[in-house]
């Protein structure tokens, strides 16, 4: 990792959140992509373009010319859309940058997510040229994984989200021994609130039969009464 990938991808970012490095797509899959670009769609009008005369007879040589500059944007787009497809690891996240001409979308997920990751190679090809698939399988995550096709593997790059999610998993660990759940104060508030119901309810009826008893006893003790319990 360099300093200005440091630069160019920090504006993806939070001021606050610190680049640990940057995965990106293997080289060869742009070199292939502007070389099919560059020879179907430049050399071969050219040639073409040159070598007959009724071709030049119809089409105003400036066609040409903007056409071929058209194709350069096109091949200057592809690089740029290449080098923004990557992986950036934060000291608080992996975060997938996708990015389009008018549009650019970001997803993260914390280290304390990741269950685990797969590097899978795809035939020989991808052998002979270190191409790699990036996976992180995410906790309870279902199909919702993250991907990175034809990857570049630094390997120290995987070694930094092992050891980032490893330490997450071990401060999350520490936290739940010191920390009591999240409904611990309510669960509180509850059992007060039911003791206090409790005791109210209970007093008043004490307090009730108190005074039936008080009550009885001064109607016993008028004229003409007579108890018939």
């Amino acid at each position: 990792m360099n300093k200005f990938d440091v630069f160019f991808f920090q504006r993806y970012l939070p001021t606050w959140v610190k680049i640990k490095g940057i995965l990106q797509k293997h080289i060869i899959t742009i070199l292939g992509k502007i070389f099919l670009n560059y020879f179907f769609w430049v050399l071969i009008p050219t040639f073409i373009y040159y070598i007959s005369d009724t071709v030049k007879s119809f089409v105003p040589f400036f066609v040409l010319e903007i056409f071929i500059f058209i194709m350069f944007l096109k091949i200057m787009y592809d690089i740029f859309n290449w080098y923004n497809d990557v992986w950036i690891i934060t000291n608080e996240w992996v975060v997938e940058l996708d990015w389009e001409l008018f549009w650019v979308n970001s997803v993260s997920v914390k280290y304390g997510s990741i269950e685990w990751i797969e590097i899978v190679q795809n035939g020989i090809i991808d052998t002979i040229f270190g191409k790699w698939t990036l996976i992180i399988h995410k906790i309870w995550g279902g199909w919702d994984n993250f991907m990175l096709e034809d990857a570049a593997v630094p390997y120290q790059a995987i070694d930094e989200i092992e050891k980032m999610s490893r330490e997450q998993r071990e401060q999350l660990s520490i936290n739940d021994e010191d920390v009591p759940p999240a409904n611990y104060e309510n669960l509180l508030q509850a059992l007060s609130w039911i003791v206090e119901q409790y005791m109210t309810w209970n007093g008043f009826q004490k307090n009730q039969e108190e005074e039936n008893k008080q009550f009885i006893e001064k109607v016993k003790k008028q004229k003409w009464t007579i108890d018939i319990r």
